[in-house]
């Protein structure tokens, strides 16, 4: 055999050596793939957290658009409470209208119980109004509340000196 090819005895620091370099490059093939696994789960944690944060702002949006549709429902709610009342105070005014129109004796008698019953849905159609058109906690702070009963108590206070009676 020519001395190229031939074999020669390992000694044990060379064996020793060997091993060491197998080791070395397993150990470094080993971080090699913990540090790509560790960048790999650090972008996915930054998609996440950006995933989250887009999440979050849409959530947001959401909130407000649902808060806003809430308030735009009571509104329309008590708006339509507040219209049947105006209409049944009209309706129950335009009944109680021809009944006092048929028993009334004077026309003085008639133009003040007309003028009465008129100011009576008018402090109503107010009362209503401000009953559903601010907060509950703040009904009573209303002018237009205190002024409808100031108003309706000069009407009964006037009424009662005229002493009209419906027959």
């Amino acid at each position: 055999m020519s001395e190229q090819f031939k074999v020669r005895p390992i000694s044990s620091t060379e064996s020793s050596n060997l091993a060491i370099n197998s080791s070395t490059n397993t150990i470094e093939k080993e971080l090699t793939t913990a540090r790509d696994f560790y960048i790999a789960a650090y972008e996915n944690y930054q998609t996440l957290t950006a995933d989250l944060k887009e999440s979050n702002k849409d959530l947001n949006s959401i909130n407000d658009r649902l808060d806003r549709f809430r308030d735009e429902l009571r509104s329309q709610n008590t708006r339509t409470i507040e219209i049947i009342g105006v209409f049944s105070a009209v309706l129950a005014l335009i009944i109680i209208d021809v009944n006092i129109i048929k028993s009334a004796q004077n026309f003085t008698e008639l133009i003040s119980l007309i003028i009465a019953l008129n100011a009576s849905i008018a402090i109503f159609i107010g009362l209503i109004s401000a009953m559903f058109a601010h907060k509950e906690n703040s009904f009573f702070r209303n002018a237009s509340f205190w002024s409808g009963i100031i108003i309706l108590i000069i009407l009964m206070v006037v009424g009662t000196y005229y002493n009209v009676d419906i027959k």
